[in-house]
């Protein structure tokens, strides 16, 4: 009978050491996800630009397409856009990277200007690029920084950052006739995707971020629930957050 009991209470005490064992691994088990879950976020919110404009530092205006190379220094990859007619440009980029960057046109050329992603709170990068002839000297213009602002110019830079509202976004574009953009068809657009993999389809263009908050709202009310408001540097898409976009517009 003692022995009975014995034997009864070694395997409870088995079984609770068991339990309490597997517990434990299950907790270590959680912890791990959201650990990499929370990286993942991190990770994923780490989309950056830089932005700015090209001007040609002997005339003192915007440079219209020019040439403007982005080279990530640790991945050595690099992508190249042309200016628009306002000599804006923008590049989507990475946290945590290195990257170079120079405008050309024609004997026009920018100095190089380095500049790192790792300590960068704002998701913009804001930097002007002067250019100069070849044999061009002691043009004081040509000193570039992630700081960099226009001196006095010819051509006044009003900020071309301007606020839209995205319905959605489509592999294939759908016909303004559909029913679902039936609501919009007399005033939604389309754009490329940045991966040129599909389009965006958007409404409404506001320089002022309150108006388009309350167009959003509107368009809310209309049904399209999945909308949100995005940010366009003059016609470029910018991909991060439009409140982002709207400090910047706010401190510059």
């Amino acid at each position: 009978m003692l022995l009975s009991i014995s034997l009864f209470t070694t395997q409870v005490h088995y079984k609770t050491t068991t339990m309490r064992h597997i517990r434990h691994i299950i907790t270590l088990l959680l912890y791990t996800i959201t650990i990499n879950y929370t990286s993942a976020q991190i990770t994923a919110s780490d989309n950056k630009v830089v932005l700015g404009w090209i001007l040609d530092g002997n005339n003192k205006t915007t440079l219209a397409n020019a040439q403007v190379i982005l080279t990530n220094m640790g991945m050595n990859k690099t992508d190249t856009l042309v200016t628009t007619e306002g000599g804006t440009y923008s590049f989507n980029i990475r946290a945590n990277n290195n990257y170079a960057i120079f405008a050309q046109k024609g004997n026009l050329k920018s100095n190089v200007s380095y500049f790192n992603t790792t300590n960068t709170e704002t998701p913009i990068v804001h930097i002007n690029l002067w250019t100069k002839e070849n044999d061009a000297t002691n043009l004081d213009l040509l000193t570039v920084s992630s700081s960099d602002t226009p001196r006095t110019t010819s051509t006044v830079l009003s900020n071309p950052i301007t606020f839209s509202i995205q319905l959605g976004s489509f592999t294939v574009k759908p016909s303004i006739h559909s029913q679902y953009l039936e609501k919009v068809k007399d005033e939604v657009i389309f754009e490329p995707l940045d991966n040129e993999e599909g389009y965006m389809a958007i409404i409404g263009k506001f320089t002022d971020y309150t108006k388009a908050e309350n167009y959003y709202l509107k368009i809310i009310d209309l049904g399209y629930i999945d909308a949100k408001i995005v940010a366009f540097w003059g016609e470029k898409y910018l991909n991060i957050s439009a409140t982002s976009a709207r400090k910047f517009v706010e401190n510059h």
